[in-house]
């Protein structure tokens, strides 16, 4: 709720293509980004977007699958889209129960850079 409150959280509406919107949003800031000489957009999740690129090949193409898979950026660079996991490293909360630790693709070129600080 507090992500939202600061408007760091979009939320899609509940019967819309939530895909779109992940997609859209990302595009965007990886424009701006570009533009302004930062480091691009990225899409965090595990989902592939396979209907979103079919209907974007369908409709005549953006580059959707290159921009994801990093086929459009350098060939060091993984694309927009970063996977991650849940994993038992050991971490306990505050009353003592164990919980599952969030982990970033480590081999996607923005987690490498962010891991450098």
């Amino acid at each position: 709720h507090e992500l939202h409150a600061e408007g760091l959280l979009c939320c899609a509406p509940p019967a819309d293509d939530d895909d779109s919107y992940i997609i859209s949003i990302a595009r965007r800031a990886d424009t701006r980004s570009t533009l302004n000489g930062g480091g691009g957009g990225f899409v965090l999740s595990n989902d592939m977007f396979r209907d979103a690129i079919e209907r974007d090949n369908n409709a005549g193409g953006t580059g959707l699958d290159k921009w994801l898979n990093g086929e459009s950026r350098s060939k060091d660079k993984l694309g927009a889209r970063i996977s991650f996991t849940f994993c038992d490293m050991g971490a306990l909360n505050e009353y003592g129960d164990r919980v599952l630790d969030f982990v970033p693709n480590p081999l996607h070129h923005m987690i490498r850079h962010l891991e450098k600080f």
